[in-house]
Parts: structure tokens; sequence; C-alpha cells
């Protein structure tokens, strides 16, 4: 029955799919999903289950990014995900907030992450973030602010501890 919609599914939105192996077809189906959320997919980008985007101003993800399970983006403001990111799972990114009044006026807050950024399990990073190039991000951190190339960042909230 899975097999049949798979087919009827990618017969209807990507006609030329039925010619490469099954992984690619269900790669290339992801990637058209994720493209009618506002998710700019790169490359070679492997997003695992339990995607979860509020979709409002886009997400750009970078070729060769590796998305673990049940990652969570709310885009308020846009967020960019540099090129062979790894990215773990339970990550929340969070491109927005609020002033604290009792309108709870939007305020945007763009996220940047960098190429070549290791995110690890459970880390939540909250806008507006610039991360830089070559980061590892540790465990159960959370992340706000701006952080230079090629540091080790961790705590909550988050400090760059070393360079790499």
């Amino acid at each position: 029955m899975i097999r049949k919609v798979f087919v009827i599914v990618s017969r209807l939105l990507l006609p030329g799919i039925l010619l490469i192996t099954p992984y690619k077809k269900f790669l290339v189906l992801k990637a058209a999903f994720l493209s009618m959320q506002k998710v700019d997919v790169g490359k070679d980008v492997c997003v695992s289950r339990g995607f979860f985007s509020i979709s409002g101003s886009g997400i750009r993800i970078g070729e060769g990014s590796h998305i673990g399970t049940f990652f969570k983006v709310y885009d308020i403001d846009r967020i960019n995900i540099g090129k062979n990111a790894l990215i773990s799972h339970d990550v929340r990114i969070i491109s927005g907030t609020h002033i604290i009044d009792v309108e709870r006026t939007p305020v945007d807050a763009q996220v940047d992450i960098g190429d070549n950024v290791w995110i690890g399990i459970n880390v939540s990073i909250v806008g507006p973030c610039i991360i830089g190039d070559n980061c590892i991000i540790g465990a159960n951190s959370y992340v706000t602010g701006n952080f230079g190339d090629n540091l080790v960042i961790a705590g909550s909230p988050a400090k760059a501890i070393k360079e790499v």
C-alpha cells in the first residue's frame, strides 16, 4: 500500500524520478516536500525523520549537511545553515522572539550557521545569532549571540570555550 502511494505521488510530482534508485527517489521526494514548506535544500542533504518547521521567512540548508531526528525550526526570520553541517538529534532553532509587552510585539532575529559546524544533541539556538565556520557546539547548550570561526562553544548560556 505504501509503495503504491509512493509511486503515485512520485509520478504526479516528479515524472522522471522513476529512473533512479528507490532511496534516491525518497531523497528527491523529501526535498520536494521540504521546498513546499519554504525549505531550500542543497545537494546531498540528509534530513532524518521528525523534521518540524513553522514556515515563515524560510530556511536554507547547505549541501552535504546532515540533520538528526526531531529537528525543530521556528523560522520567524530567515535561517541559513551552511555546507556540511552536522546537526544531532532534538536540536531547536528559533529565529525570532517578542518584546516583553502586553501585545507580544514580534522581533525578527536571523540565525546564520557557518560551514562545517557540528551541533550536539539537545541544543537550542535562539536568534539573533551568528555561528562562524568550523565550530563545535556542545550537547545541551543554549546558544544566542555571535561567535567567530573555529571555536568550541558550550554551556547555558553558551560561551566560547576554546579554539579548534
